[in-house]
Protein backbone atom coordinates (compact mmCIF):
# COMPACT_ATOMS: atom_id res chain seq x y z
CA UNK A 1 0.00 0.00 0.00
CA UNK A 2 1.51 3.35 -0.71
CA UNK A 3 0.32 6.65 1.05
CA UNK A 4 1.02 10.12 0.13
CA UNK A 5 1.61 13.07 1.94
CA UNK A 6 -0.97 15.59 0.69
CA UNK A 7 0.69 18.79 1.55
CA UNK A 8 4.27 17.48 0.22
CA UNK A 9 3.18 14.80 -2.38
CA UNK A 10 5.79 12.18 -0.97
CA UNK A 11 5.13 8.87 -1.27
CA UNK A 12 5.38 6.36 1.31
CA UNK A 13 5.20 2.19 1.38
CA UNK A 14 3.34 0.56 4.33
CA UNK A 15 5.71 -2.21 4.28
CA UNK A 16 6.36 -3.67 7.56
CA UNK A 17 9.02 -6.49 6.37
CA UNK A 18 11.42 -4.14 4.89
CA UNK A 19 12.89 -2.10 7.77
CA UNK A 20 13.44 -5.40 10.18
CA UNK A 21 16.42 -6.38 7.46
CA UNK A 22 18.24 -3.46 8.08
CA UNK A 23 17.80 -3.66 11.83
CA UNK A 24 19.18 -6.78 12.52
CA UNK A 25 21.84 -6.79 9.81
CA UNK A 26 22.85 -3.78 11.82
CA UNK A 27 22.68 -5.73 14.92
CA UNK A 28 24.33 -8.45 13.97
CA UNK A 29 27.50 -5.97 13.17
CA UNK A 30 27.23 -4.32 16.20
CA UNK A 31 27.16 -7.57 18.49
CA UNK A 32 29.99 -8.81 15.92
CA UNK A 33 32.35 -5.93 16.79
CA UNK A 34 31.72 -6.05 20.32
CA UNK A 35 32.70 -9.81 20.25
CA UNK A 36 35.53 -9.06 18.34
CA UNK A 37 36.70 -6.67 21.16
CA UNK A 38 36.25 -8.78 23.88
CA UNK A 39 38.07 -11.71 22.31
CA UNK A 40 40.68 -8.93 21.24
CA UNK A 41 41.07 -8.17 25.20
CA UNK A 42 40.93 -11.28 26.79
CA UNK A 43 43.93 -12.67 24.24
CA UNK A 44 45.74 -9.49 25.31
CA UNK A 45 45.27 -10.14 28.78
CA UNK A 46 46.22 -13.72 28.42
CA UNK A 47 49.57 -12.85 26.32
CA UNK A 48 50.08 -9.40 29.15
CA UNK A 49 49.35 -12.23 32.35
CA UNK A 50 51.79 -14.73 30.88
CA UNK A 51 54.50 -12.32 29.70
CA UNK A 52 54.34 -11.25 33.42
CA UNK A 53 54.80 -14.63 34.96
CA UNK A 54 57.42 -15.33 32.90
CA UNK A 55 59.56 -11.93 33.70
CA UNK A 56 58.81 -11.98 37.49
CA UNK A 57 60.01 -15.86 37.89
CA UNK A 58 62.70 -15.62 35.22
CA UNK A 59 64.08 -12.36 36.71
CA UNK A 60 63.03 -11.83 39.83
CA UNK A 61 63.41 -15.12 40.86
CA UNK A 62 60.07 -15.56 42.66
CA UNK A 63 58.85 -19.09 42.80
CA UNK A 64 55.60 -19.89 40.11
CA UNK A 65 53.87 -21.18 43.74
CA UNK A 66 54.21 -18.01 45.11
CA UNK A 67 53.20 -15.88 41.96
CA UNK A 68 50.05 -18.23 41.80
CA UNK A 69 49.46 -17.71 45.17
CA UNK A 70 49.95 -14.43 44.74
CA UNK A 71 47.67 -13.61 42.13
CA UNK A 72 44.35 -16.01 43.50
CA UNK A 73 44.78 -13.61 46.38
CA UNK A 74 44.79 -10.63 43.88
CA UNK A 75 42.09 -12.32 42.08
CA UNK A 76 40.06 -12.93 45.29
CA UNK A 77 40.25 -9.15 46.50
CA UNK A 78 39.03 -7.93 42.93
CA UNK A 79 36.22 -10.11 42.80
CA UNK A 80 35.40 -9.09 46.44
CA UNK A 81 35.74 -5.57 45.54
CA UNK A 82 34.06 -5.85 42.23
CA UNK A 83 30.86 -7.30 44.81
CA UNK A 84 31.00 -4.34 47.11
CA UNK A 85 31.21 -1.48 44.67
CA UNK A 86 27.80 -3.32 42.80
CA UNK A 87 26.15 -3.45 45.92
CA UNK A 88 27.09 0.20 47.35
CA UNK A 89 25.74 1.37 43.10
CA UNK A 90 22.50 -0.54 43.42
CA UNK A 91 21.76 0.99 46.79
CA UNK A 92 22.66 4.25 44.73
CA UNK A 93 20.34 3.57 42.05
CA UNK A 94 17.32 2.80 44.67
CA UNK A 95 17.50 6.11 46.58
Amino acid sequence: MIVSCPNCAIAFTNNRAAPEAPQKAESLKSLDSRFRRVLAFVFAAVITAATLRHAIHTYAGVPREEIRTNSLLALGAFVFLLIITGIVFRKRQRN
